[in-house]
């Protein structure tokens, strides 16, 4: 709050006279967070149309982050950038894995968007290279050989007494 004085009157920014300074309004502070309210309600109804879970992960949210709100406003904005079907899908794995965090919901919208190259059948281009290999018969003969035990020598275990 300030107080001027009946000689001095503050001064006008540039291109402002009396009569235009009189026409400034002042927005009340219950109509500003009226505002603010009718704003986060919008965000959640969005947030509610993207999946029939929508409700159910907010619950959890709201039992488990501190700021369920934050989240919500990231993953609406997430929807902006991404299509809403991605985000939703994002939505109902992170439901099934229990995990509540706008920013695993982004990890896994960025993750599906990354174009990965899907593999394909091996292309060999010279006739050479064609994988014709042709191996040798395994030597099984060594499995059947009976081979007799070592015997110690008996002469030496008789008592000479």
């Amino acid at each position: 709050m300030s107080i001027w004085g009946t000689s001095s009157l503050p001064a006008m920014p540039d291109g402002m006279t009396g009569t235009s300074m009189s026409k400034i309004l002042i927005t009340p502070k219950p109509l500003l967070e009226q505002r603010k309210k009718a704003r986060d309600h919008k965000v959640f109804m969005r947030f509610l149309a993207l999946s029939p879970r929508a409700e159910a992960y907010y619950l959890q949210l709201e039992a488990r982050r501190l700021n369920p709100h934050h989240h919500v406003r990231k993953i609406v904005a997430l929807s902006d950038i991404y299509t809403p079907e991605a985000v939703a899908r994002a939505m109902e794995d992170a439901f099934v894995y229990e995990a509540f965090s706008s920013e695993y919901i982004a990890n896994l919208v960025e993750q599906r968007a990354r174009c990965t190259p899907e593999a394909s059948a091996l292309h060999l281009t010279r006739r050479g290279d064609l994988l014709d290999v042709r191996l040798a018969p395994p030597d099984l003969s060594i499995y059947h050989i009976n081979p007799q035990p070592a015997c110690p020598d008996r002469e030496e275990e008789h008592y000479h007494g």
